[in-house]
């Protein structure tokens, strides 16, 4: 595993998806809890989007355990 740093965004790096090559672009990126990540940037943007479902999870998983808890009531 590599441990990217700051003087490496810019840089590109080989980066293998699926066993298919890429050239990626390291950069780095401010996720929305405040941290900041560096590394590859289709790693980062996984990563960002895996971020960014979380409140949606959240709000989703609330939803579906009160919809059965009320359902469960008028049993």
């Amino acid at each position: 595993m590599t441990e990217w740093k700051k003087e490496d965004v810019g840089k590109e790096t080989p980066v293998f998806i699926e066993g298919v090559k890429v050239i990626d672009m390291i950069v780095e990126v401010m996720l929305p809890d405040g941290q900041v990540i560096i590394g590859p940037q289709l790693a980062c943007a996984h990563i960002f989007a895996r971020y960014s479902m979380v409140p949606a999870m959240e709000m989703v998983s609330e939803a579906t355990q009160k919809t059965i808890e009320s359902m469960e009531g008028d049993a």
